[in-house]
């Protein structure tokens, strides 16, 4: 009788040992796994506004370019005549107009890069006039973050800067563009410091790692002369 107690209770003891294994396990499990969600889900968070800063410099681009258009069409009551006896289009039919200025913000900036007129920019708002702008001479390329939630270049003080965002354009003048029409490739690069992402090396967007940026690509062209 003592001997069948005894294999009792050590039957027992095993099963509350393996309990408590099982349960301790799956709480292990369940605190990983859910660490392991929040970790993603910042990184998605990071990932997701890089995404959108890097969109918007490839469309503050191209709103410059459009602005350019219309305010050429202002100043001459529509576009310039561009027949093949015009300098600027001898490229065009006889009798056609087009936007033979459209480069000239383009070419205001300054060249910071190779091959010949390429651009390194970054885009700047005033929130005075709400309006955009492209700037070629800032040092480097940090956004900061604002009081209304945006991220800019402006520094408010005192605020470590968690993403940073270069533009670059570039030319291409081969066929079928020309010098006076080329494409303009914009590429807008950000990178964002937080979740083992370090400060991308000399400040510098494009040196950091891959899993540690995103890239968006936007090409254009004086579309309106064709």
């Amino acid at each position: 009788m003592n001997e069948k107690l005894k294999q009792s209770r050590g039957i027992t003891l095993i099963e509350t040992i393996v309990a408590i294994f099982i349960f301790t396990t799956g709480i292990v499990s369940i605190v990983v796994t859910t660490i392991y969600t929040f970790t993603a889900q910042d990184k998605l968070v990071f990932k997701m506004t890089a995404l959108g800063l890097a969109r918007e410099g490839t469309e503050v681009v191209r709103s410059v370019r459009d602005g350019q258009w219309i305010s050429l069409s202002v100043a001459n009551g529509g576009p310039d005549y561009c027949g093949n006896d015009d300098p600027g289009g001898s490229d065009l039919a006889p009798e056609q107009y087009c936007y033979k200025n459209w480069l000239d913000w383009y070419n205001a900036l300054t060249d910071t890069c190779l091959p010949v007129g390429c651009k390194q920019i970054q885009a700047v708002f005033d929130p005075e006039f709400s309006s955009w702008s492209l700037d070629s001479a800032l040092p480097d390329y940090p956004l900061y973050l604002q009081a209304d939630g945006s991220y800019l270049t402006g520094d408010p003080g005192g605020v470590q800067p968690f993403y940073y965002r270069k533009i670059k354009i570039t030319q291409n003048s081969n066929e079928p563009y020309t010098t006076q029409n080329p494409e303009l490739s914009v590429v807008s690069t950000v990178a964002w410091v937080g979740r083992g992402c370090a400060v991308p090396p000399g400040g510098d967007p494009e040196s950091a790692v891959d899993t540690c940026k995103v890239v968006v690509e936007d090409r254009l062209t004086n579309w309106k002369n064709y």
